[in-house]
């Protein structure tokens, strides 16, 4: 007698529930795998580039460009005809009469900050430089009269006096001036930049030209401002919160006043501006005494001559002016233009470096890294056989006999 064999029906009972199990299971095995080789194979180094960016930063480094000499036949030295000098740029901290707080200084003193500077930059040599040559004026200064609503009054200098209150008229509008965007971030991949663009947030934009992230802070509501701190927050890492309280609108942090500025210019202001922080550590220690106390004491403002600051302005400088001015050329963004500067470009612009340095979780350089760094290397020195004595002679006779 056959006996009959029973199919094990697998979709019944306890059996349903294991393989209900089992695929559920396999399912997501399958997904974290997929996800694994996309991370780690098909974006492998996009990543590896973004988690560079964040953990390090570059900083780079300019090569010193080589000086230009002569021979002076009467002493037997060589005398220099180009070389480097270091110049100033001064800026204001503009955010120092923004926010409200203990020692900062309140906007009511940006005025004041405005006559400083035109008393101590905009002086009456300043004025008859700019009078006489116009294009060799230190970039922020004056060459034009406007009136308050920035019309046009005078297209050249009529008087000091005008000149002067035009210039501190220009930087009390520079310095009150309110950031209305801020850029997030430069030099982002492309992909990350379509990934941005395509979530569509109003008041987030892409340049894909320029490789940056800007936020429009003009109109910017709570919403939006919580959607986009958590999208940088995904692509450039941080927390949501801290970013959110980037976006507010407020004076620019640099703002640049004038350059060009001399060093002994720069040494007066600078020991002005040391004097009344020190009359003002006095104050403060004073104020904090009472403090302690118990005293209901105000706290001191800090004085507005801490919001300046200069920055340093690399400057090619021709001691003999005139002298060989034909031979030697002249240097243009760094660049030789023209004669000796030109022709021995690569010889003496050198090779400039890279420091890369690691970064820790708040930003700041904590190690240098060696193995990407490139190591500056200046450049070299000229000197030219042309007698200086005979040079000058010579060029004297010329001047004189045109001047016949």
């Amino acid at each position: 007698m056959r006996r009959n064999r029973r199919v094990p029906d697998f979709f019944s009972g306890e059996n349903f529930r294991f393989w209900l199990l089992l695929s559920f299971f396999m399912f997501f095995f399958a997904l974290i795998v997929y996800k694994l080789f996309v991370l780690q194979v098909l974006e492998s180094d996009a990543l590896q580039e973004r988690a560079k960016k964040i953990r390090s930063s570059s900083v780079e480094l300019t090569a010193r460009r080589g000086s230009i000499f002569t021979t002076d036949s009467k002493t037997g030295e060589i005398t220099p005809l180009a070389i480097n000098t270091t110049l100033y740029k001064v800026f204001v901290d503009a955010r120092q009469f923004d926010r409200n707080g203990d020692q900062l200084t309140p906007p009511e003193n940006l005025p004041l900050i405005a006559k400083f500077l035109s008393e101590e930059l905009y002086t009456q040599s300043e004025f008859k430089k700019c009078l006489e040559t116009p294009q060799s004026c230190p970039e922020g200064s004056v060459t034009e009269i406007k009136d308050e609503k920035d019309l046009l009054i005078h297209r050249t200098l009529p008087s000091y006096a005008l000149a002067k209150q035009s210039f501190e008229r220009e930087v009390l509008k520079k310095i009150s001036a309110q950031k209305t965007s801020l850029i997030y971030a430069t030099d982002v991949d492309e992909d990350i930049l379509r990934k941005i663009e395509m979530k569509g947030i109003p008041n987030l934009f892409v340049s894909l030209g320029a490789k940056n992230v800007s936020v429009d802070l003009q109109g910017l509501t709570d919403v939006n401002k919580k959607k986009i701190s958590e999208i940088l927050s995904e692509f450039f890492g941080g927390d949501a919160a801290k970013i959110r309280k980037k976006f507010t609108i407020d004076r620019k942090g640099y703002v640049p006043i004038l350059s060009r500025i001399r060093p002994e210019v720069r040494e007066k202001i600078l020991a002005k501006k040391q004097k009344s922080l020190q009359k003002y550590a006095l104050v403060y220690d004073q104020y904090r005494k009472q403090k302690n106390s118990g005293a209901d004491v105000s706290v001191p403002q800090k004085p507005f001559l801490s919001a300046i600051g200069f920055s340093p302005e690399p400057l090619r400088y021709y001691p003999e002016n005139s002298l060989l001015s034909n031979v030697v050329g002249f240097v243009a963004n760094g660049e030789g233009k023209y004669g000796i500067e030109k022709f021995f470009e690569l010889h003496l612009s050198g090779h400039d470096g890279v420091l890369e340095t690691s970064r820790d979780i708040n930003g700041n350089s904590v190690s240098i890294q060696k193995n990407d760094s490139e190591h500056v290397q200046d450049g070299g020195d000229v000197v030219l056989t042309i007698d200086r004595i005979l040079q000058k002679k010579v060029e004297e006779i010329l001047d004189e006999k045109i001047e016949e």
